[in-house]
């Protein structure tokens, strides 16, 4: 794999790890709104959207972790980040 497909890739990782962030804000809101409403129906849609959230999270730590491993060694490549990915 060429440095250039590495650097698209990462890029394609950096704006789906973008696309989950966004979906964490209105998460956390709707499961305030559940707590203090006590709407147990909402708890369970927040539940649910979570279990979404932690799919995909675990896809792009998947994809991140194999991206990496395909690379051979370079002095600036992210390796350090590995551990962080999946403490």
């Amino acid at each position: 794999m060429t440095r250039e497909i590495f650097q698209q890739r990462l890029r394609e990782l950096n704006d789906s790890v973008l696309f989950m962030g966004n979906m964490v804000d209105p998460a956390i809101e709707r499961s305030i709104r559940a707590l203090l409403d006590q709407d147990t129906h909402l708890a369970h849609e927040v539940i649910r959207g979570v279990v979404k959230l932690n799919q995909l999270r675990f896809a792009l730590e998947e994809s991140f972790l194999l991206l990496l491993a395909t690379q051979p060694p370079m002095a600036s490549a992210p390796r350090p980040l590995a551990p962080a990915v999946h403490p």
